[in-house]
This record gives C-alpha cells, sequence and structure tokens, in this order.
C-alpha cells in the first residue's frame, strides 16, 4: 500500500511541477574529411580506371524523418547545413575520380536517410546512414546503402565533439562508397 502511495505522489509531483525546457543549440555542419595523405592511400588501393569511369557528384538530398535535431546532450542539437555538409563528404572522395577523358560519366547522388549522436556511457556515439545512387544518362544504374558508425571519448563535453563524431561516422563508411563505385564502373564496362 505503501508503494502504491509514493508511486501516486511521484507521479502528482511530476505532473504539477513546471517542466524545464531543453535549450535550442544550434550547430553548423562542418564537414572535416580525413586527411589527403589517407584519401590518397584509400584511391591507391584500386579505383575505377579514369579512362573508363568519371565519377560527379550531384547535390546531395536530406530525406531524414527528424530534420531539426540530431541529438540531445540536456540541449536539442540543432543541425545546420546537413546538406551541403553530406556533398562535401561525397565530394572529398569522389572529385579525384572526374576524368574529362572517360568513356562513361556516372553521376553520384547521395542521400541522408538517418544522421544522430546519442550518449554511451563516457562516450559519445554518432550513426549516419546514407543512400547512393549511380547513374549514367540519368538512369540509376545502381543503388547502394552504407551505414557509418564512430564512438569517441567524451572528451571536454563540447557541442562540437557531436559533429566530429558525425564527420567521422561518414568518413567510416566513404571507403566502401570507392568500392562500390570502381564496381559500378566495371558493370557498366561490360
Amino acid at each position: 500500500m505503501q508503494n502504491n502511495q509514493a508511486i501516486v505522489l511521484l507521479l502528482a509531483g511530476l505532473a504539477f511541477a513546471g517542466g524545464v525546457e531543453a535549450k535550442q543549440v544550434s550547430l553548423q555542419m562542418k564537414y572535416e574529411p580525413v586527411s589527403k595523405t589517407i584519401i590518397d592511400k584509400l584511391l591507391a588501393q584500386g579505383t575505377p580506371d579514369k579512362a573508363q569511369c568519371s565519377f560527379q557528384v550531384q547535390s546531395a538530398e536530406d530525406l531524414r524523418q527528424n530534420k531539426i535535431t540530431i541529438g540531445f546532450n540536456g540541449d536539442n542539437l540543432l543541425a545546420q547545413n546537413v546538406d551541403v555538409w553530406l556533398q562535401n563528404a561525397a565530394s572529398a572522395y569522389l572529385d579525384p575520380l572526374k576524368s574529362e577523358q572517360a568513356a562513361s560519366q556516372i553521376t553520384v547522388h547521395p542521400k541522408l536517410t538517418r544522421l544522430y549522436t546519442y550518449h554511451e556511457s563516457m562516450n559519445i556515439l554518432g550513426v549516419s546512414s546514407v543512400i547512393f545512387d549511380f547513374k549514367v544518362n540519368g538512369q540509376i544504374v545502381a543503388t547502394r546503402q552504407y551505414r557509418g558508425f564512430y564512438a569517441k571519448m567524451n572528451f571536454a563535453g563540447a557541442d562540437g565533439e557531436y559533429v566530429t563524431t558525425l564527420n567521422d561516422s561518414i568518413n567510416n563508411l566513404m571507403p566502401k562508397v570507392l568500392v562500390d563505385a570502381k564496381n559500378v564502373c566495371k558493370s557498366i564496362a561490360k
């Protein structure tokens, strides 16, 4: 009986207590690529033949259901310029694959479906999910979905650390896009 009374009092107190609203913290999504050395090493591991295929990144599209927040740290974390951020990420990896002399021009259309951060223990985790359409002459020849993940220790508790985990999560999935770019190039060359 005492347990029930305690629960009722607790619920009543919560119902009548003035709730504290979380602040809105606006974060500028600025893409920070991994070092050029790392991208060059990835490209050296095997990229499409530039004589065969050239890749052009089309404007990125934000298809997330929740386009307002990317996480919560006591405050709502609002993301700004997410489509430009994704465009810059895709371009950092695919622009080196451009060639004027290529036999086939492939347009890559990145579409963001998930982007969020969350806490687990002493870490901040970032998750991104992107669909890439590979198009030749406006026709989709391949569609691939990628998921990136990154965890980092919450060192300073600064808001910028959330953007860092999202940058690292997108950098985590981009090498897979390079592998598929090579495979798409091979498939249309046949």
